[in-house]
């Protein structure tokens, strides 16, 4: 499969599902295991975006939350939230108010930070979905026939499995579902999980740290 084509994930069901039922939705997972492309594949028409990986937005959301939402009108999705746990509170505010279901989508990493201020806060306004790598359905292109629900449907669901060898087995299980090394073929997982725990992990554990220090 080319390296830009999406695969399509079994979440993507229960992202709408939430939205439907919840003003808010958050998506929670490792690095790169997919959260953005996959709410940027199923956004709503009319939906706006802002990603707090721009440090200039991450600041001004710090800075002044009511204001921030205020320029950035609902529905939006919120990428990286974490990086701005002050919008939490405003977000109450503003769905409160409304009191729409749909308003805000977000997408975070620091689960432990991100999940406090989500409590604190949005406890009740939210639905949660935990994303984790790619399913072997998701990885052969299957996964909008993954059922979400109905526990009555598993033995269907199990049937249809594309059955493997044990050496393909033994691949799979070796390779894993970053979706990255489902698109790049010729990309070894060691390399890809040495640079990704020191450009992630260690970020992270070091931001965690920095956060505690100022407390």
């Amino acid at each position: 499969m080319a390296e830009n084509a999406y695969y399509t994930r079994t979440a993507a069901g229960w992202v709408k599902y939430m939205s439907a039922h919840f003003p808010c939705v958050l998506l929670t997972g490792a690095r790169q295991v997919g959260k953005s492309t996959l709410l940027e594949e199923v956004l709503p028409a009319g939906m706006n975006y802002v990603t707090l990986d721009d440090y200039t937005l991450a600041a001004e959301a710090r800075r002044d939350p009511i204001g921030f939402l205020r320029e950035h009108e609902a529905p939006l999705l919120i990428d990286e939230v974490q990086y701005a746990p002050e919008l939490f509170r405003a977000i109450k505010m503003r769905v409160d108010a409304a009191k729409r279901n749909g308003m805000y989508w977000m997408t975070g990493s620091q689960h432990f930070q991100l999940m406090e201020g989500v409590s604190e806060s949005l406890a009740g306004r939210v639905g949660i979905i935990d994303l984790y790598s790619m399913s072997q359905r998701e990885c052969q292109g299957q996964g909008e026939t993954a059922p979400l629900f109905s526990p009555d449907t598993l033995a269907e669901y199990a049937a249809g499995a594309t059955a493997c060898d044990i050496r393909e087995l033994y691949r799979r299980i070796w390779r894993g579902g970053y979706p990255v090394l489902s698109k790049d073929a010729g990309l070894e997982p060691r390399v890809l999980f040495e640079s990704y725990v020191r450009t992630y992990l260690e970020r992270d554990v070091n931001a965690e740290l920095q956060d505690q220090m100022r407390q």
